[in-house]
C-alpha cells in the first residue's frame, strides 16, 4: 500500500487521505513532530506555519486544484523552533496523496553566506579608490571598477572590449607580457609598468 511505501522513503514524505496524515521517520525528524502529533492536515499547517498558516493552506489548495504542476519551497518552523527551507512535491494517487520533502536549509544558509560574501566583494571592488581590472586567461578585460576608468580614460563599455595590452606603453610591452605570463603561472606577480592614457 502506499502508507507502507511511505514509511519505507528515505526522503522526508506524507501521505493523506481524507484528511489525515501519516508521516515516515524521515519527515518526524525534518519537523521534529510525531505522527500523533501531526495526525490531520489542519495539524500540519497550524503547527509548522504558525504565523502564517492561513496563507499557506491557500497556496496548497490552489496547487491541490492544478494537480500540483511545481514544486514548491517554503519555510517551516519545526518543534523546537527552528526555521527550516522546505522543498515540497506533491503527487494525486487514487490511494491518496503524497507530499514528497527536501530539507534543503544547509544549501539555502550557503547560497546566501554567498550572496552575502559576493556583496562585499562587489561593494569593495566598486569602492575601492584604486583601478581594479579583471581579466580572463587570454586577457580580455571581463570587469572593471570606477576607478579604473578615471585612471584610463576609457569607458567601461570600452575597456570590456579591450585587452590589457591594449593599454600597455610601447615601452613596457615586454615587461608587462612577462608579468601576464608568470601571473597565469604562478597566480599572482607584482611590478611597475606605463600605461596609455586614452588622451595618450
Amino acid at each position: 500500500t502506499l502508507i507502507h511505501l511511505v514509511n519505507q522513503l528515505p526522503a522526508g514524505a506524507v501521505f493523506i487521505y481524507k484528511e489525515k496524515l501519516t508521516i515516515n521517520k524521515k519527515a518526524e525528524k525534518i519537523t521534529g513532530y510525531s505522527s500523533n502529533e501531526i495526525s490531520t492536515i489542519d495539524d500540519w499547517f497550524i503547527k509548522l506555519y504558525p504565523d502564517n498558516w492561513k496563507i499557506i493552506r491557500d497556496y496548497y489548495e490552489k496547487d491541490k486544484e492544478s494537480g500540483f504542476e511545481f514544486d514548491r519551497t517554503v519555510e517551516i518552523t519545526s518543534k523546537n523552533g527552528m526555521r527550516k527551507t522546505i522543498t515540497f512535491a506533491a503527487y494525486n494517487d487514487p490511494q491518496g496523496e503524497i507530499w514528497l520533502l527536501n530539507d534543503i536549509t544547509e544549501l539555502k544558509q550557503s547560497q546566501d553566506a554567498l550572496q552575502q560574501s559576493e556583496a562585499k566583494w562587489r561593494s569593495y571592488i566598486e569602492n575601492a579608490p584604486y583601478g581594479v581590472f579583471i581579466a580572463d586567461k587570454d586577457g580580455k578585460y571581463k570587469e572593471v571598477n570606477p576607478a579604473a576608468t578615471q585612471i584610463s580614460g576609457y569607458t567601461q563599455q570600452e575597456l570590456l572590449e579591450m585587452k590589457i595590452p591594449d593599454l600597455w606603453a610601447p615601452e613596457s610591452f615586454d615587461e608587462g607580457r612577462k608579468h601576464f605570463t608568470k601571473l597565469k603561472d604562478v597566480g599572482h606577480a607584482t611590478g611597475d609598468l606605463l600605461f596609455i592614457h586614452k588622451c595618450n
